[in-house]
């Protein structure tokens, strides 16, 4: 093989495994933050995004009237490069969205179309998710150490897709959704771990675990509690029965 010649073999495989790395678009944009990343990205990498930003416009000949073969054959280039990125698009989002932009003849106008809509769309979708976030509580009677790890979960998830859950909104709804007496054990902890020297993330963690341990520490008094009691009912039982 040249040197001098360009290694075009490994370019598919790597566009395929930039692709992959592309989300699908939400039909309510709730991911679209994340999604306008990925995407562009990608066509960055593959020489494509210039199509979609207006920076790589279709060339025009120096007379439209007599265009030179270098200058067509540039044009047919631009077109099929155009082409691509409008289909390498649609790929990523679902049918209806898909059906809204197809009438935009350039890869330029859809995406512009694209982010003017889902855009708007995004900050509606993600406020409804931070207040579906804000308001998950632990069912009366409820594992306290599953609801956390859901918590947990769900804000990961949330900034996966672009919805940022401060760790003061974090802390907020851990102690507005565990067990009233749980949160007044926590509360002095979370009080006493911001004044530390320690990353938010660390003592957030290390404080989840303490309520955990207490939220199991509580369950089993209380279960010991409800088995004396009926110990000591079955063990007057007996007694009324002879006085009786």
């Amino acid at each position: 093989m040249d040197p001098a010649q360009p290694d075009t073999a490994a370019t598919p495989a790597s566009n395929e495994h930039i692709y992959t790395l592309v989300p699908r678009l939400e039909l309510n944009g709730s991911n679209w933050a994340v999604f306008m990343m990925r995407f562009s990205e990608a066509m960055d990498a593959a020489d494509r995004w210039g199509h979609f930003d207006g920076t790589e416009p279709r060339p025009e000949p120096k007379d439209p009237n007599a265009p030179t073969d270098d200058e067509t054959a540039a044009q047919k280039r631009w077109d099929r490069e155009d082409k691509i990125g409008r289909s390498l698009l649609l790929q990523f989002l679902h049918d209806t969205t898909a059906l809204r932009i197809r009438p935009f003849p350039t890869a330029q106008e859809r995406w512009t179309r694209l982010s003017q809509e889902f855009t708007a769309n995004s900050i509606y979708a993600q406020e409804e998710l931070k207040r579906a976030f804000f308001g998950m509580r632990c069912s009366k009677g409820g594992d306290v150490r599953t609801y956390l790890e859901n918590l947990g979960r769900k804000r990961y998830e949330l900034m996966a897709a672009g919805v940022p859950i401060s760790d003061g909104e974090y802390t907020w709804t851990i102690l507005r959704g565990i067990p009233e007496d749980l949160a007044q054990f926590a509360s002095p902890l979370f009080a006493s771990a911001r004044l530390s020297s320690l990353p938010s993330s660390v003592y957030l963690d290390t404080l989840i675990v303490h309520i955990c341990r207490e939220a199991d520490r509580v369950r089993d008094r209380r279960n010991r509690e409800q088995q004396n009691r009926g110990g000591r009912k079955k063990g007057k039982q007996p007694a009324l029965a002879a006085t009786t």
